[in-house]
């Protein structure tokens, strides 16, 4: 993806994924919504940057963080590897494991959700 000087964002907008969106938990292509803008990306340098995408199935939000930008090339290049900052939670079955151990596996639980 490009992050053209005029900001046009069409590249952007064409470039879509498909992940498990973490609030309807469907399988569905996102479709970018905000960008950012080449000369912030260009003053500041920046090494990531982060692109709000529309959930196609339910259309919230989703927020992806991009690594490894090119601040200094014209257009601005932005590789395809992303992280995705809100996950879909996962439940876990605690019924077919030993007491002790899924006493463990819930408070792991607990304290992530906590954490992240």
């Amino acid at each position: 993806m490009n992050i053209p000087s005029n900001n046009d964002p069409q590249d952007i907008f064409d470039t879509q994924f498909t992940i498990l969106c973490p609030h309807c938990l469907t399988r569905t292509s996102i479709t970018a919504i905000s960008i950012p803008r080449f000369e912030l990306v260009r003053r500041f340098k920046l090494k990531e940057v982060g692109i709000a995408y529309r959930c196609n199935a339910c259309n919230r939000s989703i927020s992806l963080r991009f690594f490894n930008v090119n601040a200094d090339a014209n257009p601005i290049t932005v590789p395809a590897s992303f992280v995705e900052l809100e996950r879909p939670e996962e439940t876990f079955e605690y019924k077919y494991l030993p007491p002790a151990v899924a006493d463990d596996l819930r408070e792991a639980d607990v304290l992530l959700s906590v954490l992240f």
